[in-house]
C-alpha cells in the first residue's frame, strides 16, 4: 500500500510502482490533480482497477465516472461515510477481475520405456 496527500503525488506514486499498483483507491476531490484525471492518466498505460471513495459522486453514478476517467478495466464508487466492509467487496471485486491464473505446472511427462534385452546364449 502507498499513500498520496494529492492527485500528483498519486499520479507520481503510481507511475513508480508500475505493474506492483495492482489497484488505485482514491476520492475524486483532491488538491492539484482530481480523481478523474488521475484514473485517466493512469488508465492511458494499462486497464488499473478503481475504488472510487467519494462524498460527492458524478450524478451518472459509476458509468459516468467510467466514460469521463476511461472506460478501461472495473470501476467501483463507494460512498461516503466509507464502511469498511463496503470498500472492502469493492476493492476485491475491482482486483477480482483482473486477476490472472496461476499458471499451471507442465504435466509430467513419462519416461520413454527402455526395451529389455534378452539374455544372450
Amino acid at each position: 500500500m502507498d499513500l498520496a496527500s494529492d492527485g500528483v503525488e498519486a499520479l507520481d506514486a503510481a507511475r513508480r510502482l508500475g505493474a506492483l499498483l495492482g489497484a488505485l483507491v482514491t476520492d475524486l476531490n483532491m488538491p492539484r490533480m482530481g480523481g478523474e484525471d488521475l484514473i485517466h492518466a493512469l488508465r492511458a498505460d494499462r486497464p488499473l482497477p478503481v475504488v472510487v471513495v467519494t462524498g460527492a459522486p458524478p450524478s451518472g453514478g459509476e458509468e459516468a465516472l467510467r466514460q469521463c476517467a476511461g472506460g478501461y478495466g472495473p470501476l467501483f464508487l463507494v460512498h461516503k461515510p466509507v464502511e469498511c466492509a463496503k470498500l472492502a467487496a469493492a476493492l476485491q471485486r475491482a482486483t477480482a477481475r483482473t486477476a490472472v491464473a496461476p499458471v499451471a505446472e507442465p504435466a509430467a511427462v513419462p519416461a520413454p520405456a527402455i526395451p529389455k534385452l534378452a539374455p544372450a546364449h
